[in-house]
Formats: structure tokens, C-alpha cells, sequence
């Protein structure tokens, strides 16, 4: 299924949870994301950027195309993270930065693995997804557990 504004805005309400779909989407942001990197981007991955853009789910951030300024987009990013050693072709992007770890899309799989933002190497990530369909579906799942927690805390 091709995710779409629409689609996740109703996601978010179905849910009760915080969060939006925010900045630029559409061909002109895909071609100036994959011009950036010097080649195309995985097929999720540029259908998210053309059809959503970016997804704020509290507490969680997806970045791919940036605020209307284009600034801070997934090329940004991806050019600020340090990466160990060898293994990952030069497809990789990062997507989200939470609670002290990178997500990154793989170029080759279109997979999504997290990985501790001081050590970003091939053979260390710390979770896996496979695609970015499957890390959303987490997403939500993770802030839906998040909400019923801080209902829970009381004074």
C-alpha cells in the first residue's frame, strides 16, 4: 500500500496519538533529495518523500524531505552521521535520530536498522525492520504503549 498524508493523518487519529505530517513532499523534493546524494533513492523511500514528506508521531520524527526551506532533510543528515568501518553502500539514509539512536534506510534492501549513534558500523545495529511500511507500523506502535504510559503516571 502507497502511504499517503491522508493515509497516516487518519492513522493518528484512528490511534488518539500526537502528530502530523509536516513539510515539503512531492517530484521536486525527491529530485533535489536524490540530486543531493548523487542517486535514486529506494522505491519506499522515495514514494514516502513524494506522497507524505515528513511524519511526526510524538515522540518520534521522521525526516526525509525537511520544512519548507528545505533545510534539515535526510541528506543533511545522513552527511552529519559517522560511520565505522565498512559494509554499507552508499545507499544508506538516515531517517530519525531517537533516544540516542540513528535509524537508517539501506540502499540495497530498502531495510531500516537502528543503530547507537556513536557507532554506526555494518555489523552493530540494535534492531531491524524490512522496510520502512514495518518501521512505521513500530512507530505507532511504540507511541500508542508510550501515551498509555503517561495516562498511567498519576501524581
Amino acid at each position: 500500500m502507497m502511504l499517503t498524508r491522508a493515509h497516516m493523518e487518519r492513522r493518528l487519529q484512528d490511534y488518539g496519538l500526537q502528530g502530523r505530517c509536516w513539510g515539503r513532499f512531492g517530484s521536486a523534493a525527491v529530485d533535489e533529495l536524490e540530486a543531493g546524494f548523487g542517486h535514486s533513492l529506494v522505491d519506499d523511500l522515495r514514494d514516502f518523500a513524494e506522497n507524505v514528506g515528513n511524519l511526526l508521531v510524538d515522540p518520534f520524527n521522521i525526516i526525509i524531505t525537511g520544512d519548507e526551506a528545505g533545510h534539515m532533510t535526510c541528506v543533511t543528515e545522513t552527511r552529519g552521521i559517522r560511520i565505522k568501518g565498512a559494509g554499507f553502500d552508499r545507499g544508506v539514509v538516515k531517517i530519525m535520530d531517537h533516544a540516542g539512536e540513528s535509524y537508517l534506510v539501506l540502499g540495497g534492501s530498502g531495510a531500516v536498522e537502528a543503530f547507537d549513534s556513536l557507532n554506526v558500523a555494518a555489523d552493530q545495529a540494535t534492531q531491524r525492520f524490512s522496510g520502512l511500511a514495518s518501521f512505521i507500523d513500530w512507530i505507532i506502535s511504540e507511541a500508542i504503549q508510550f501515551q498509555h504510559e503517561s495516562n498511567d503516571f498519576q501524581f
